[in-house]
């Protein structure tokens, strides 16, 4: 075999006789070829480096990235020796010019004139009494340590996550160095085994996977996550066939029934999970009537929007609108009711407007006139809240009495006449406020379908109205409905510190936060697993540490103290219960966010 040396690439035809050969060329070095060549920090995801600290940088926020000339795009690194400020959570005496002491006599070294070392530590080689590295004594704050003499400091309490710190023997400075293998918060890279996060880099979490609401989830200082920029829900309502929720942002969320357009989208199309209401913001509360909803602004206005053919909406106009519209002509508000066709007020002056459908009388102005804005409810003076029913109205006054108005077929005004001398459309009524029958220390007021209940200063409990399905918390057989309040009959509704009252059932907080209801559970709207009604309390399966409840028709919602979701339960026909299906739960089942 001979050995042919060429030097071009024609050798290969002509030494070797072929026609052509496969040649291989190396390209010429170029900024955006992936290859990282002489000269470049970098070459489109090809990094020379990845961490801001082999930069000679402190911090992080954010992964190094390549600019287009190949040069590394550094504004995500921040703070460095050479900077010009003085670090001192970086163990920094100078930076350049910017020496906090120029004297030696300043440090306590005697005679002389400091200057700034490239590290930006002291230079105190011109003092008198400089330090000297190496001589067992450490000098501070000019030395940090002496051979294994760490001062009792480690790499833990310079903040990274481990390592065994040393002492660096030309400067007698701390060497980081096997610290920064384990890493700290703040350099760039995430240390799964002791942190969450780290700038930017949230490991794939959200609000809604750590179990709270909605938000955008922010990494904090100390590389732990932080849920301040989450939404938390901080009320809850429910009605005829939906609910809603206002977050903490002051915005409102709303699913189940959309006949309406109750949930502030286009009806008729219901929603299964949580939807937010467009154009609503500083909403302070909110309010779910049969197929509309009203929420009170900041600024003490009133909106409302969805079915507003009864005037319930109380702009003026008997329509539906999908859009939160301003109620006329009201001063400040402080509460607000959606009822069934209506809707009432409590303003800051403790009187009282309603406005809407008041065939029985339930707007309180002495007419069964249809109203399409606000009326004053007659007699009414310091009240402190209302609430709307099916076609009754009950207002609580700063004197611990409650008042009612409109239908009374079954006693639901509660002043103990079964028979007024009003008559709307046959069926007994009372137009204007009558006052509910031994009544004076009422401290809350929960107004359901066709009943009431008061919770007195003692936390005993009082209901009045229809008890067909037991939600007076009384036998239906033995006492069908009752035009005056009474008590249950279970010993054990005692002590509460809420009630709130649905279609046709009741439930009550007590002070260990725990949940009871009881009345009609045709859909499992107690929440027990079972379809049987009870005028006896029950627990809803699996559901402690409550904060407040709501009372749908026939299915309920609670919301937990940690205020990250709601549980809901009964009923879902329409979706109500925001869990993302149509299937009724007679068990709590968590909204989808």
């Amino acid at each position: 075999m001979r050995n042919i040396i060429c030097a071009g690439i024609l050798c290969c035809a002509a030494a070797l006789g072929l026609g052509a050969c496969e040649t291989k060329v190396k390209k010429i070095d170029a900024c955006g070829d992936g290859v990282l060549d002489p000269g470049e920090d970098c070459d489109g995801n090809t990094l020379g480096i990845s961490r801001c600290i082999d930069l000679g940088y402190y911090e992080q926020n954010g992964a190094l990235v390549c600019n287009d000339d190949c040069t590394l795009d550094v504004s995500v690194c921040s703070f460095s020796c050479g900077d010009g400020q003085v670090q001192a959570n970086h163990q920094e005496d100078c930076d350049g010019t910017n020496l906090p002491a120029t004297t030696c006599a300043q440090i306590g070294l005697g005679g002389g004139q400091l200057s700034c070392s490239e590290t930006c530590r002291y230079d105190v080689s011109a003092c008198e009494g400089a330090a000297v590295c190496g001589d067992g004594e450490i000098m501070t704050p000019f030395e940090q340590c002496e051979g294994a003499d760490l001062a009792g400091q480690t790499c833990e309490g310079l903040g990274f996550w481990g390592g065994a710190l040393a002492c660096d023997p030309e400067d007698c400075t701390w060497d980081t160095g096997p610290c920064e293998a384990f890493g700290r918060c703040g350099d760039g890279a995430l240390q799964g085994a002791y942190e969450q996060c780290e700038g930017v880099e949230l490991a794939g979490a959200t609000c809604e996977s750590l179990g709270v609401f909605d938000g955008a989830l922010r990494c904090g200082a100390d590389c732990r996550y932080d849920l301040a920029s989450c939404q938390f829900i901080t009320q809850l309502t429910a009605a005829n066939l939906h609910a809603c929720v206002r977050l903490s942002d002051g915005t409102v969320r709303c699913w189940g029934d959309n006949e309406g357009a109750q949930l502030g989208q286009p009806a008729p199309t219901d929603s299964v999970v949580p939807v937010e209401v467009p154009g609503l913001a500083g909403v302070v509360s909110v309010d779910a009537g049969s197929f509309f909803t009203c929420a009170l602004l900041t600024d003490g206005t009133g909106r409302c929007w969805g079915g507003g053919t009864g005037g319930q909406l109380g702009h003026g106009v008997a329509e539906v609108s999908v859009t939160p519209v301003t109620v006329s002509g009201l001063g400040t508000i402080v509460r607000i009711s959606a009822g069934y066709w209506q809707t009432c007020a409590v303003l800051s002056d403790g009187s009282a407007r309603c406005w809407g459908l008041n065939q029985y009388g339930q707007v309180g102005d002495g007419t069964i006139d249809p109203r399409y804005t606000p009326v004053t409810v007659s007699g009414l003076a310091g009240v402190v809240d209302i609430g709307t029913g099916t076609y009754h109205s009950c207002a609580l006054l700063d004197t611990g009495e409650v008042k009612c108005w409109g239908y009374n077929e079954s006693g639901q005004l509660g002043d103990g006449i079964a028979d007024h001398a009003d008559e709307c459309h046959n069926d007994d009524c009372s137009m204007l406020p009558v006052t509910v029958a031994g009544i004076t220390n009422a401290v809350a007021l929960a107004v359901g379908g066709d009943h009431a209940c008061a919770l007195l200063d003692d936390g005993a409990l009082r209901c009045w109205g229809d008890n067909g399905q037991g939600q007076l918390g009384r036998d239906p057989l033995a006492l069908p409905e009752s035009a005056s309040p009474v008590a249950p009959s279970s010993s054990s509704i005692a002590n509460l510190r809420g009630v709130f009252a649905g279609g046709g059932h009741t439930c009550v907080l007590w002070y260990d936060d725990t949940l009871r209801c009881w009345g009609d559970n045709a859909r499992g709207q107690l929440g027990d697993g079972t379809t049987t009604d009870s005028h006896l309390p029950r627990q809803p399966t699996g559901i402690t540490n409550v904060d407040h409840v709501a009372a749908g028709s026939q299915h309920t919602c609670a919301l937990p103290k940690t205020h990250d979701t709601v549980w809901c339960w009964g009923r879902n026909a329409d979706g109500q219960l925001g869990d993302g299906t149509l299937v009724d739960s007679l068990v709590p089942v968590r909204i989808v966010p």
